[in-house]
């Protein structure tokens, strides 16, 4: 027997899924290398080696913490993972804030946009 909201966290549980695995991917190898150490941070075991990674990425190509779509890519995954807070915290403070602010005032003029129109 199947009921409604079976079906509903059933379809929530799949389109989370299909939202990871987009987002876990990348056609550059040093933002799916980034990807893959962020998804190694929520891992107890590989988050030591995973945090020293993506600090010597940072450090070498910086230029990619400055992309929105790997920020984006970045926000799905820890939405998607379980993370701690202090590896939450470092993962977002590897980005530029002007990255973090364009998202939000985005988000913010969509919002406006939206509530003008209905």
């Amino acid at each position: 027997m199947t009921f409604q909201s079976d079906l509903a966290n059933q379809t929530e549980s799949t389109e989370s899924l299909e939202a990871f695995r987009k987002a876990a991917t990348d056609p550059d190898p040093i933002n799916a290398k980034i990807l893959n150490s962020i998804i190694d941070m929520g891992n107890t075991v590989l988050y030591k080696k995973a945090a020293a990674d993506l600090h010597v990425t940072k450090a070498k190509h910086h230029e990619h913490f400055h992309q929105v779509t790997l920020f984006q890519k970045t926000l799905t995954i820890l939405e998607s993972h379980h993370f701690r807070l202090p590896q939450r915290q470092y993962i977002l403070d590897l980005f530029d804030k002007g990255v973090m602010r364009h998202v939000v005032l985005e988000e913010d003029t969509e919002e406006e946009t939206e509530s003008d129109t209905g």
